[in-house]
């Protein structure tokens, strides 16, 4: 049985995972990419299944590899017994899960008490009382960015989504910067600052976030819808050292990053945006963006490249997949993507979406051609 303890506002787990090392790949400043990129698609027969805790369904997504160990972090977790109904407390906001077996993604390690998830990303006082019931959640959503983009370092930083449920609506408040750390027997969760990315900035920062090893930990944020249906993305940056604090945050406005200057942000991208990650890939040498769309676009997986090898673009035009199977009258979203899952330089990368409305999680492979 894997276990979890929860002490003030960490929440500590207990999840068993292999180890791994990695090579430092750093990134080429003067690599550009002017033709489309190459790739195959497999998908994995199956769901994603926690081994060690039955009947539990969850969607969103997003994580990564940290000190070797695969890290996966999926929001709205419910679990029910045999016949279907949920169990007593069978309900957390999000849970988090290693993946052992890189050949055989599926599986699953969840931290539990009693069959149960645990939360794994913990709540403030002013938020929820631990093992009580209340409104509030918070939707882990995007991969989590290390220092160094290694499979070896030790500490990652996410920004999630956190609100109040306020009858059927869903009321966002803040997005809050979470810390994780992990070692082969525990991942570790806490939130330096609680309420990060507020209504006072223009655009939601952290959509996506990521690394190159080039000492920022490189932050997009998407809004305004064109007439194609694309959605416009945007770039900033801050030095991974000083990440808790957002007065440091520099945005690039066309020509380069400056500081306090959100309202000089200009659109890098535009894609199919409505879930996904943006990440450096050392096998192309610049950045990629996967995306899921929304509206037409829906169940439809895009790619999208840096030309510059920069993570502030421009990227290229969003080049169709694969359409991904979906049930009977219902939808597929919150697509994810976990770049180091196979190898370091991720030629090979792994995928994961809510199937089914959000009530499952599928998987595949995605392996860019030389």
């Amino acid at each position: 049985m894997l276990t979890s303890g929860i002490l003030g506002t960490v929440c500590a787990a207990a999840l068993f995972a292999r180890s791994s090392s990695a090579l430092a790949v750093k990134r080429d400043a003067t690599t550009t990419r002017s033709g489309p990129l190459s790739f195959t698609f497999s998908s994995y027969i199956g769901d994603a299944t926690p081994t060690n805790i039955h009947y539990v369904t969850m969607d969103g997504g997003g994580g990564g590899v940290l000190n070797g160990n695969n890290v996966a972090i999926f929001s709205d977790t419910t679990t029910s017994n045999s016949d279907g109904k949920m169990v007593g407390g069978g309900f957390v906001s999000n849970s988090a899960y290693y993946i052992p077996d890189t050949s055989s993604p599926l599986a699953l390690e969840g931290f539990e008490t009693d069959g149960v998830p645990e939360l794994a990303v913990p709540w403030f006082e002013d938020e929820c009382v631990a093992g009580a019931s209340c409104e509030w959640w918070c939707w882990p959503d995007s991969a989590f960015a290390t220092q160094n983009n290694l499979a070896s370092d030790t500490v990652g930083y996410g920004m999630y989504d956190t609100g109040r449920r306020e009858g059927s609506d869903d009321v966002w408040e803040y997005k809050t910067l979470a810390k994780l750390t992990a070692n082969d027997t525990a991942l570790t969760v806490t939130r330096p600052v609680q309420q990060y990315i507020t209504s006072s900035f223009l655009y939601r920062w952290g959509w996506s976030i990521g690394s190159d090893g080039d000492g920022y930990v490189h932050i997009f944020a998407k809004g305004g819808t064109n007439a194609n249906g694309t959605i416009n993305m945007y770039a900033a940056k801050v030095p991974f050292n000083d990440i808790e604090d957002t007065s440091k945050f520099l945005y690039f406005n066309g020509n380069d990053y400056t500081l306090n200057s959100e309202a000089d942000a200009v659109p890098v991208a535009a894609g199919y945006l409505d879930s996904g990650d943006v990440f450096y890939s050392a096998h192309y040498s610049t950045w990629l963006i996967v995306s899921m769309g929304s509206g037409d676009a829906i169940d439809y997986i895009y790619v999208q490249y840096s030309t510059t090898g920069m993570a502030r673009g421009p990227y290229s035009e969003p080049q169709n997949v694969i359409k991904t199977s979906v049930a009977t009258n219902s939808y597929n979203s919150h697509l994810h993507s976990y770049p180091q899952f196979f190898d370091t330089t991720s030629q090979e990368i792994l995928t994961s979406w809510s199937y089914s409305n959000g009530t499952i999680i599928q998987m595949a492979k995605l392996t860019f051609d030389p």
